[in-house]
């Protein structure tokens, strides 16, 4: 990526700060944890999820809730 991100997507980066850009890319979406979510939890959030994508209003195919299942 030679461009900066959103807004700045116009923007070229020099060569000697895209490493730093893709490392603060990185670190900008990174999230804690915590501990690990009981296996039951996970299924119901799996479950949840595949009723939100079958109502065919995300924007992905039939096939990606298929294999969510």
């Amino acid at each position: 990526m030679n461009t900066g991100f959103g807004s700045l997507c116009n923007i070229r980066i020099s060569e000697e700060d895209i490493e730093q850009l893709q490392h603060n890319l990185v670190v900008s979406h990174a999230a804690g944890m915590g501990d690990s979510v009981p296996p039951e939890v996970v299924r119901l959030m799996l479950l949840l999820k595949i009723q939100s994508l079958s109502y065919g209003f995300s924007g992905v195919r039939e096939k990606v809730v298929q294999r969510l299942v």
